[in-house]
């Protein structure tokens, strides 16, 4: 009886194995991150977005990740938003308080840089620069840190230097293109610093009594060299009646000579000028820069100089 060859089991296994071994390989370049994601870079502030994008050329994908409804300070982010910051190849905090939510969050933290981290010896802390009202005991304060420390321009210079040095670290074949775009945007800076200072150097010996809607610019008055009284509660909109009784405190002490500045949100309406003009005050709007607009934050922020230079003629 002639003997039937059997199929060779060798060409089925093999089939088999090469099934197995594209399927796994399929597997990990699902989960193994692309060389777009790998580069992305996440920012909580306009400032920072400005800076890294202005730095990072096309070697880098630029995102802030709070939504243009909100800002850092004040947002609360819920579990998808960590989740994408989580997936960014570097994450810059714009540090000085303006990201709380940061602590119930957790990041990655070697991939994770605080912006402000070379100018913490210039913080402003003050005992009442956060605000809150919860419970019976209703509205009190609690120390914190001034955070727009972008107002003066000194502050800046630290800041862009932490940016391109994490993003050199991250891309070094980069390095020399990320280092001449941050010697343009210094020298960008550099001219703003030289108005602050030709401003603080044309006030010596002027009397001048300068008044805030809020703490918010600190940095900038000490840039100027001058001492801010400011008022408590909302930051926008029209004041309420707390800060018209403050106000009206604060002018007990403002000396009759003298030139009086008050600075005030820029955001804020016009009807909001009218009671602060009524006391001979000269307004001066001020652009915090927290969110996007057509103008670059470098134009606004010397927008902000300008108007102060101005006011500040005798």
């Amino acid at each position: 009886m002639p003997v039937m060859n059997r199929p060779s089991a060798l060409p089925l296994a093999f089939a088999v194995a090469t099934l197995l071994i594209g399927c796994q390989q399929k597997s990990e370049e699902q989960t193994k991150p692309t060389s777009a994601q790998s580069t992305v870079v996440a920012v909580t502030s306009q400032v920072a977005l400005e800076i890294t994008r202005e730095l990072a050329g096309a070697h880098f994908e630029v995102q802030k990740f709070v939504p243009d409804s909100t800002v850092s300070r004040l947002w609360t982010p819920e579990s998808k938003d960590i989740k994408a910051i989580q997936k960014a190849g570097l994450i810059f905090l714009q540090g000085a308080g303006y990201d709380p939510w940061k602590d119930r969050a957790s990041l990655p933290g070697s991939r994770v840089t605080d912006v402000s981290k070379g100018i913490y010896d210039d913080f402003i802390r003050i005992p009442d620069a956060i605000s809150h009202q919860h419970g019976p005991e209703g509205k009190h304060s609690h120390p914190g840190t001034v955070w727009a420390t972008w107002l003066n321009p000194e502050l800046v210079l630290p800041q862009i230097s932490v940016i391109e040095s994490a993003l050199a670290k991250k891309n070094p074949d980069a390095a020399n293109e990320i280092s001449k775009a941050s010697a343009v945007l210094r020298s960008q800076v550099q001219s703003q610093i030289e108005k602050v200072q030709a401003l603080k150097t044309s006030l010596n010996g002027t009397k001048v009594s300068l008044v805030a809607d809020s703490s918010n610019y600190l940095y900038l008055a000490k840039a100027v060299g001058l001492e801010c009284r400011y008022l408590h509660g909302p930051e926008s909109g029209e004041f309420n009646e707390e800060q018209l009784q403050e106000f009206q405190t604060l002018l007990k002490d403002v000396p009759a000579d003298g030139l009086r500045i008050f600075l005030i949100d820029a955001g804020r309406p016009e009807s909001a000028h009218s009671v602060i003009k009524d006391a001979d005050f000269r307004i001066v709007p001020i652009d915090t820069c927290e969110s996007a607009a057509i103008e670059s934050v470098w134009k606004r922020l010397a927008g902000n100089i300008e108007r102060l230079t101005a006011a500040l003629k005798p």
